[in-house]
């Protein structure tokens, strides 16, 4: 069996990949502020994109939607805000 990190790191490496592939410029992977961790920042033209990968290799455990909860959301955010300051 597959230990969850590799699989964390394998669907980051595809999410990488696949914002390169269609224009995205990777500024930085892992970032961290404080308790935050930002797991893709990157460049979209004009644009600052702030991504957080959920990979899954069964939906049994839950929606990778709703492992954002909003505790983590309000992290990111300020994680994202330390980032343009």
């Amino acid at each position: 069996m597959v230990d969850h990190n590799e699989v964390g790191k394998q669907g980051e490496a595809a999410a990488v990949k696949f914002l390169a592939k269609n224009g995205y410029d990777i500024i930085t992977q892992n970032w961290r502020f404080q308790k935050a961790e930002i797991d893709i920042i990157a460049k979209y033209e004009r644009q600052i994109i702030i991504v957080e990968v959920k990979t899954r290799t069964s939906l049994e455990f839950e929606n990778p939607k709703e492992a954002v909860t909003i505790p983590k959301q309000k992290r990111i955010v300020k994680g994202a805000d330390a980032f343009i300051q």
